[in-house]
């Protein structure tokens, strides 16, 4: 049988997110390296560059839509990803509660950054965050700990199959649980944080490392339908 910390640990207070990443976790999260159509992805951050108007959010290619999938969520309810995200700016994180520091500390800037903006920007914009580890993750924990974060994030709780559906929706490299690893409760998943736009396409995803003064240059623009552009192949 597998088995888990019997205590999880508890949601993040945002006060103290960036000076929590050397407490000690029972459980232990990797940034696993996306390898399909979204944006590579891993602990080292989003790329540097020197001109002032590009984006943060890394360009994606429009080939990916927001999945017609619907999963169970906190509040008890039944959530319908693309109906429920229509016409608006969507943000979409897999991750888990018991991650020690990339999860709440991406979250937590995000959400910093969305109480600044006007209410004329924030209200069309919709963040939804689904578990990949739904074994521990219950409606009850998973408003508890979104609650410490953000009052206005959603949280979902699909089965481990329909993590890995869509996953394999949004082309991204599958999350992994694995409980019995010698060094305790493993949990690896994508890092990025995929943004759609109001018709339901994935037009940008935003790596780890992101700031909050990139959200606040990126997320207006990103709701009036500024958009960052695919690179151009060239020849071929």
């Amino acid at each position: 049988m597998h088995s888990s910390p019997s205590k999880p640990s508890p949601p993040p207070r945002p006060a103290r997110l960036r000076t929590a990443q050397g407490r000690r976790s029972p459980s232990t999260s990797v940034a696993l390296v996306a390898l399909g159509g979204l944006v590579l992805s891993s602990a080292c951050g989003p790329a540097e560059t020197t001109d002032p108007n590009a984006f943060t959010g890394v360009a994606q290619s429009g080939e990916v839509r927001m999945p017609d999938m619907h999963f169970p969520s906190m509040d008890g309810g039944d959530y319908d990803l693309r109906a429920e995200t229509e016409g608006k700016v969507a943000l979409l994180f897999i991750g888990f509660t018991n991650c020690p520091d990339i999860c709440p500390v991406h979250l937590a800037n995000l959400s910093a950054v969305l109480g600044d903006l006007s209410l004329e920007i924030s209200r069309d914009i919709v963040t939804i965050f689904v578990t990949a580890d739904p074994a521990r993750d219950t409606p009850e924990r998973l408003q508890e700990w979104l609650g410490a974060i953000d009052d206005d994030f959603i949280g979902l709780q699909p089965t481990r199959e329909q993590v890995n559906a869509l996953e394999d929706a949004l082309q991204i490299v599958r999350s992994v649980v694995s409980p019995d690893e010698p060094t305790g409760y493993f949990v690896g998943h994508a890092a990025q944080i995929i943004a759609f736009d109001r018709q339901g396409v994935a037009r940008a995803a935003f790596p780890w490392g992101v700031r909050q003064r990139d959200w606040r240059f990126d997320l207006p623009r990103m709701v009036a339908g500024d958009w960052p552009e695919p690179m151009v192949q060239e020849g071929g």
